[in-house]
């Protein structure tokens, strides 16, 4: 199991249209659109994490922002 290297949370990663992943929480959520569709999907990481923060990307050097 992939832990966040931040608040240790089991986390997975989920490969976006883009291309690009996208660390994501384990469990799922069924949550209602403003259309009305009923939808099961699971909620970006980043959007829970207390230490989210330290992972933006911000141009400096990304060892120096990681928590200790």
């Amino acid at each position: 199991m992939v832990r966040c290297k931040a608040c240790k949370e089991p986390i997975e990663w989920v490969k976006l249209s883009s291309g690009k992943l996208m660390p994501v929480n384990c469990q799922y959520v069924t949550v209602v659109t403003d259309g009305g569709e009923v939808v099961r999907g699971r909620t970006p990481h980043w959007a829970t994490c207390p230490f989210a923060e330290s992972f933006r990307k911000t141009g400096e050097d990304e060892s120096e922002k990681a928590p200790a």
